[in-house]
């Protein structure tokens, strides 16, 4: 399950954030911390994937935040162990060109 912004909110309300760390807007951090002070509320981080859970600071952290199942996906069917954020595999020579500028390569049968 995702959520972004404060629909952190509704999850820790039902109980489903008790003992785990999750985000959500900057302005309702406290929000989050009484709702269920047994939360881990992590203000520093666009989003917090915790397994079946994963919370995003606001709007456009939910951006990134949707993207990162994609990338982890990618990652995991490029066989590739790759560093959180950055599931790219590289051509044979590293960089491909495309109009001039060189860009990393995406696995064909992935992204």
């Amino acid at each position: 399950m995702t959520s972004v912004c404060t629909g952190s909110l509704v999850y820790a309300a039902a109980g489903l954030l008790r003992g785990r760390p999750a985000t959500t807007y900057w302005g309702a951090l406290d929000e989050l911390r009484a709702l269920d002070p047994s939360v881990q509320a992590r203000e520093h981080e666009r989003w917090v994937d915790d397994g079946d859970i994963i919370t995003s600071a606001g709007v456009s952290a939910g951006i990134d935040m949707a993207l990162h199942p994609r990338r982890t996906a990618c990652r995991h069917r490029a066989g590739t162990p790759g560093q959180a954020g950055h599931p790219i595999r590289p051509a044979a020579s590293g960089l491909t060109s495309e109009g001039g500028r060189e860009r990393p390569s995406l696995p064909r049968d992935c992204c």
